[in-house]
């Protein structure tokens, strides 16, 4: 009987040893305070469900609980990415911590675009870039009103509206957006005609056009940043003292230079053309052929007096408007 009660005991002390194992292998993690050394590993849970005690080597599974608006992108532990599935089983061996992670929770892919309009600030960008919009600096000297932007709406529809009224604004990206700086109405510089600087005939014949001068004696020219053209408008004196128009033209500059002419005199139809000498404040054709070109354009004849008018036409890719019409000026054409 003696016998027998010592091998029970000896079981019975084998198996609490084995317990003891089973129960204390997972406590010894120093980083989490929170382990009960009495209920083997703890398994947690951020974003989800499964979380709790688990004994060694026993399965456990968590599942993710997405939010409205969301998608599950992964299970991860630390910087270690267990799964990417939303329902994941695995087994328990240590304590661990698990993190689901979102949509929102990642970087995103998507791109979209800002078309800035006079000024500075277009480009594909990743959504939720910030892109600051600064003015065009040539049209520094206007009086700034705001950025009025357009885009899609949710519904599907076009909406404008004004999202800042600074001119240095940092517009977070999150969709496709046209922006436009918005400015006071500026008026183009009427071009000076009250001597003929605009049309007039040389000593030497020379027909003479867009010649203004500052006070120091140095050039001026009406093509400024946003001309778009240089509305030429010949008159005659009608009977009773007014004028009547008898031809139009227009001089328009060329970004780059075209062969030996920096500006063309164009006829309304643009079918008569002529090439200007000279670059932009300093405009003359001195040629046989390049001066009947006006003359053909502006409808006029050596002899007669008329009268010219210019007016700076704003250009349509521009905050500005056009110019008042010049002083008519009386000119007689030489061959």
């Amino acid at each position: 009987m003696k016998r027998c009660m010592r091998v029970f005991t000896v079981i019975i002390g084998a198996l609490l040893s084995l317990c003891a194992v089973a129960f204390t292998a997972c406590g010894g993690d120093e980083d989490d305070k929170s382990v009960n050394p009495e209920k083997s590993c703890l398994v947690q849970v951020e974003g989800g469900t499964g979380g709790g005690y688990y004994f060694v080597n026993t399965n456990c599974t968590v599942k993710a609980e997405i939010p409205e608006g969301k998608q599950f992108i992964k299970w991860i532990s630390g910087e270690t990415d267990l799964s990417p599935n939303a329902e994941y089983t695995f087994t328990v061996t240590k304590n661990v911590k698990l993190r689901a992670v979102f949509g929102d929770d990642v970087p995103s892919t998507k791109t979209f675009t800002l078309d800035v309009h006079w000024g500075n600030g277009s480009g594909t960008f990743l959504e939720g870039s910030v892109v600051t919009l600064t003015v065009d600096g040539k049209y520094s000297g206007l009086q700034f009103t705001g950025w009025q932007a357009t885009y899609r709406d949710a519904d599907g529809s076009d909406k404008t509206e004004i999202i800042s009224t600074e001119s240095r604004y940092d517009l977070t990206v999150t969709k496709d957006m046209y922006v436009t700086a918005c400015f006071n109405e500026s008026k183009l510089a009427t071009p000076d005609n009250s001597k003929g600087q605009m049309f007039s005939v040389s000593a030497n014949t020379a027909y003479e056009l867009d010649r203004q001068k500052n006070e120091d004696g140095s050039r001026k020219t009406a093509l400024v940043d946003g001309c778009g053209y240089l509305l030429y408008t010949a008159y005659t004196k009608s009977a009773d003292g007014g004028l009547t128009q008898v031809g139009q033209g227009k001089i328009i500059p060329l970004a780059k230079q075209e062969g030996e002419y920096h500006s063309y005199m164009y006829s309304m139809d643009g079918e008569i053309k002529t090439g200007m000498k000279g670059p932009r404040g300093d405009l003359y054709q001195d040629t046989a052929d390049g001066k009947a070109a006006i003359r053909k354009i502006l409808n006029m004849e050596v002899g007669p007096e008329y009268f010219i008018t210019v007016q700076a036409v704003a250009g349509d890719d521009t905050p500005y408007t056009s110019s008042d019409v010049s002083a008519a000026y009386a000119v007689t054409l030489k061959n």
